[in-house]
């Protein structure tokens, strides 16, 4: 399904001249001229992103910009200048652009849950300079290369894009499974470089509708790999602790800090919100400070912990009187995993 945005603009003209332009890019729109039906829009509905223009009857485009701050802080925000590429005046906050009026079809980020691949199926060869297979390039290579010869591109690939410009990869994203949020940033990337036989396309340069990564190549390649490399390692974690615990009824590796967990098994988010709840409630907690190891037993409850390396914390929740265990079985799996990488 086609990410849906709002749009809002004070004039029916200018509405659907942004609107053919927008509908082109690829994203299903919800089209308002009235503010106030606008607002009530936003605050009842979902959305993956709005395109407010400057020119607005009865409210203004940083008012717009403050509700979706509060609604959905991590969703794109389009401002629309009057005329020309400059808003008139600045905006009370940041939008992830500021977009030209008039609106041409490659000045609008592609939506957040989409691939260029899929929207240009039937995109005219000739605006495609190269196309090819991981097979022969790997993609890392090809960005490199791309960016040392053309500068700014859009590697397209049926699986997910990579949009890079001035010698850093501005951002990346991965198709998800139909009804989940696509994966985007560096995790994307580090899933997309090591793609094996899949196609590509590099298409001209296109805004991406965020800056999910927004590093030099080098750096965001080398990053992305790392990441993709701590995954895995997480994941061997996760399987080997169930294999030698099959009464774990969820684990997971995170951040305690962090509301959801890097990497989960089966109703890891479970585990790992116990981890959370914990770490609030004993945060700044005198003689106490984050445990290594912990299990616990609680009605209703049966948890361990243990510390891994740069604050990640592996949590799982077990059968009553089986945290001792659990933990035990955590300490273990660990440490194979740590002889097998020496």
């Amino acid at each position: 399904m086609a990410a849906e945005a709002v749009l809002v603009s004070g004039s029916s003209h200018r509405a659907q001249a942004l609107a053919r332009a927008i509908e082109a890019a690829g994203w299903r729109l919800r089209v308002h001229t009235d503010a106030a039906a606008a607002l009530r829009d936003i605050r009842e509905r979902p959305y993956d992103a709005i395109f407010c223009d400057e020119r607005l009857k009865g409210a203004t485009a940083g008012g717009f910009l403050s509700w979706h701050q509060r609604l959905n802080p991590d969703l794109p925000f389009y401002a629309i200048a009057a005329d020309g590429g400059d808003l008139s005046a600045p905006l009370r906050g940041r939008p992830a652009a500021v977009l030209p009026y008039p609106l041409a079809v490659d000045d609008v980020p592609a939506p957040v849950d989409s691939t260029l691949w899929r929207e240009r199926e039937h995109v005219d060869a000739a605006a495609v300079p190269l196309e090819g297979n991981t097979s022969t390039i790997p993609l890392a290579d090809l960005v490199e290369l791309l960016s040392l010869n053309q500068g700014a591109a859009v590697v397209d690939t049926p699986a997910g894009a990579i949009h890079f410009a001035g010698g850093r990869i501005e951002h990346a994203a991965l198709m998800a499974e139909p009804g989940a949020d696509a994966v985007v940033g560096l995790r994307a990337l580090g899933e997309l470089i090591v793609a094996e036989e899949l196609a590509y396309r590099v298409l001209p340069y296109r805004r991406p509708p965020r800056a999910s990564v927004n590093l030099p190549i080098m750096t965001a390649l080398t990053e992305a790999t790392r990441q993709r490399d701590e995954a895995l390692r997480n994941r061997r974690l996760l399987a080997a602790v169930k294999e030698g615990h099959a009464e774990a009824t969820g684990l997971a590796i995170g951040y305690p800090l962090n509301a959801a967990p890097d990497e989960a098994l089966e109703d890891g988010a479970a585990a790992h919100g116990l981890l959370y709840r914990y770490a609030d409630a004993t945060k700044g907690l005198a003689g106490i400070g984050q445990p290594t190891h912990l299990a616990l037993e609680g009605q209703g409850v049966a948890w361990a912990l243990m510390a891994l390396r740069n604050g990640l914390v592996l949590s799982g929740k077990t059968a009553r009187g089986r945290s001792l265990n659990l933990l035990a079985t955590m300490v273990k799996a660990v440490r194979a995993l740590e002889k097998d990488a020496a």
